[in-house]
């Protein structure tokens, strides 16, 4: 992944094969099949959740992410400081972070150990010069940045893993893409979202039912 870092001036998503994935989304989107990396300011905690990535220039980016995701959260307190939250977006990662990264996990626990302990090892993760932020070393492309406190464009509509346009067009933060790692002659993983069923959507079922399984046991009911 670090075979190649092309940053300042010389950054531009669309040196990328960047899709667009149905013929009513609002644009070109890098991000679908890719994990969103955050830092929390108050406890240090970091997260890695996948929210659909838009490019709109060439370092420029804007981003959905839906009420109550930790990513959120953690973006909307640097934004309501008035600060730009860091922010690094991962693709083609390794199908454990990836799971990892679509999974509801509890508050309390970081993605990257989630997906050491089930992998049975620790996660190899490199930091990033500018954000300082973790990310898994095995990345196709990484791509290191700040969302902007007081600079909006309109994101979306796309065409949702539920299978039709969720949201519309909305103003969402302005992400500024600085640097960019990436392997040579990368892979641009993408998730082909469209109507059920379809693969992911049957990945979210197990992932749910495990869920709701250890939901169930934890509080160690007895009849």
């Amino acid at each position: 992944m670090l075979e190649n870092i092309v940053e300042g001036d010389d950054v531009d998503m669309f040196d990328f094969p960047v899709p667009v994935h149905h013929e009513a989304d609002g644009g070109r989107y890098i991000g679908t099949a890719c994990g969103v990396i955050t830092r929390d300011p108050d406890s240090g905690r970091v997260n890695m959740g996948t929210y659909r990535v838009q490019a709109i220039g060439a370092n420029k980016a804007t981003s959905y992410i839906s009420n109550g995701k930790q990513g959120l959260i953690q973006r909307d307190k640097y934004l309501a400081a008035g600060k730009p939250c860091p922010m690094a977006i991962v693709i083609g990662i390794d199908p454990v972070s990836f799971l990892a990264a679509r999974y509801t996990l509890p508050d309390s626990v970081c993605e990257f150990d989630w997906a050491g302990a089930l992998s049975g090892k620790p996660l190899d993760v490199l930091e990033g010069e500018l954000t300082g932020l973790p990310f898994p070393a095995g990345s196709e492309i990484v791509m290191e940045g700040e969302v902007s406190p007081d600079e909006t464009t309109e994101e979306g509509p796309f065409g949702e893993w539920h299978g039709y346009y969720a949201g519309g067009a909305r103003p969402e933060p302005v992400i500024t893409i600085k640097r960019i790692y990436h392997r040579s002659d990368p892979i641009l993983t993408c998730a082909a979202s469209q109507k059920p069923p379809h693969s992911h959507l049957f990945e979210r079922c197990f992932l749910r039912s495990a869920g709701l399984w250890d939901s169930l046991i934890m509080p160690r009911c007895r009849t």
